[in-house]
């Protein structure tokens, strides 16, 4: 079951996933740590290997390559413990970050 942080920020975080995600609708390692640095989490407290690792860890249960919106959800609230963040700052982040990316591909 979704973590309280995911279940808080889950418009944010959906729409953040969508605007990033391939027209499969998924996400691959290179998308997420993309969307890590967009969202500025990627510094001393998150390195680009710890945004590999998450993802592996995300999806180690199936040995998928890709992030479904689920996996996303997961992964980001991890990221958010990372870092500390509270769900209010990890909203703003995936609101900054989705409308930078612009509307989602059809």
């Amino acid at each position: 079951s979704p973590s309280p942080t995911t279940r808080t920020m889950t418009p944010e975080v959906d729409n953040l996933f969508h605007a990033f995600a391939n027209h499969r609708g998924t996400l691959d390692s290179r998308a997420f740590a993309k969307v890590c640095k967009i969202c500025d989490f990627v510094d001393g407290l998150l390195t680009s290997v710890d945004t590999e690792l998450l993802f592996a860890r995300v999806l180690r249960r199936r040995g998928q390559r890709h992030m479904r919106l689920l996996d996303f959800r997961e992964a980001f609230g991890l990221v958010g413990q990372r870092r500390g963040l509270s769900p209010a700052a990890l909203r703003a982040a995936c609101a900054f970050a989705a409308a930078a990316a612009g509307p989602p591909a059809a």
